[in-house]
């Protein structure tokens, strides 16, 4: 609102100085406040153009929002629950550490963190990170910093602040 509103003033002083232009030297006059156009309206235009960029990107990320994670350029998969558990993609998870898994062994070592959707496999955040700290390359240490930073602590935070608002209510 308040760039429509510095725009509308700006394009009114223009109009203002283009009138007088044209009344005191004609077409000349006219021509030369045309300079003034430039001056008053590039800035607002170029903040509304940031703003409507701002508004696209906004809309067209808005379906993946916290759904979408890309560890050095390739992607995982990760859901949240309604207890803010975050799950990540098991395939995801052994594709980027370059290792294969005994689901088996997982499933029953790990029974509440590492669970099957849809024919799918999962690790629970906290879960995962267990399972990272046992393998022991580069990358999975690497890959494992980057799971405890951006997914496992930012929903162990989120689980604090909802069992904070409602103690009662359990």
């Amino acid at each position: 609102m308040n760039l429509a509103l510095s725009f509308a003033i700006r394009i009114g002083i223009c109009l203002v100085v283009s009138w007088i232009g044209w009344r005191l030297g004609g077409p000349y006059g006219l021509g030369s406040s045309l300079a003034l156009y430039g001056v008053l309206l590039a800035h607002p235009l170029v903040e509304l153009v940031g703003e409507l960029r701002g508004k696209l990107r906004e809309e067209a990320f808005r379906p993946v929002e916290g759904k979408f994670w890309s560890y050095k350029g390739r992607r995982l998969t990760v859901i949240e629950d309604e207890q803010c558990i975050r799950w990540i993609k098991a395939l995801d998870v052994a594709r980027i550490i370059g290792v294969t898994l005994n689901h088996a062994s997982l499933e029953q070592n790990h029974p509440q963190g590492y669970r099957r959707f849809e024919n799918v496999t999962w690790f629970s955040d906290e879960t995962l990170l267990l399972f990272l700290a046992k393998q022991s390359s580069p990358e999975a240490i690497r890959f494992r910093n980057w799971v405890e930073k951006d997914i496992a602590f930012p929903a162990r935070r989120l689980r604090e602040r909802l069992a904070e608002v409602s103690p009662g209510s359990s």
